[in-house]
């Protein structure tokens, strides 16, 4: 249902600043540890077994959300709406370039989740995050950067307040 595992949900929330009431109940009702021993009634079972499958609902819908969104601004009247959304169609070869970015770096032991960026005047910038904790960032960014380079020359990894910025030229997109 989601690509992001569930042990990293707060750590990534945290990261990206997320302050969704919601995202965080969810998120704890999936952690929600089982009933056992004298705890096994058969309602505490009805509630943990509501708890997981309304939270897993949750961001199952949500993930569905983001794909009906993606789907519907190609045609008018909903082209007007979401306009500057990093899931509005019109960013659609931007997403699938870095979906791309996202695969390289897992390939080379790297999970990494892109959120959006920023279209400035000569480049594009990536805002990403990493998944898991990491103890050293700046060798994890520095990783990150040699296997991106790998495939592409011209990409540059830097850090920023929060995450990381993934900065690659106009003209890298359209290869």
């Amino acid at each position: 249902m989601n690509d992001i595992p569930d042990k990293d949900l707060a750590y990534l929330e945290e990261q990206a600043g997320f302050k969704y009431v919601l995202i965080r109940l969810f998120g704890r009702w999936i952690l929600t540890p089982a009933p056992i021993g004298k705890e096994m009634t058969i309602k505490n079972e009805l509630v943990f077994a509501l708890k997981v499958l309304s939270a897993r609902a949750f961001f199952y819908l949500g993930v569905k959300r983001l794909e009906f969104i993606r789907w519907i601004t190609q045609y008018y009247p909903f082209s007007l709406m979401w306009t500057n959304s990093f899931f509005h169609s019109a960013y659609k070869p931007i997403r699938g370039f870095a979906d791309n970015l996202q695969d390289i770096a897992k390939e080379s032991g790297i999970n990494i989740v892109i959120l959006g960026g920023n279209a400035l005047e000569d480049r594009r910038e990536f805002v990403g995050f990493f998944k898991a904790k990491v103890h050293n960032k700046p060798l994890a960014m520095k990783k990150l950067e040699e296997c991106l380079q790998k495939k592409f020359e011209t990409i540059y990894v830097r850090g920023a307040d929060k995450g990381f910025k993934i900065i690659t030229p106009y003209n890298l997109i359209s290869q």
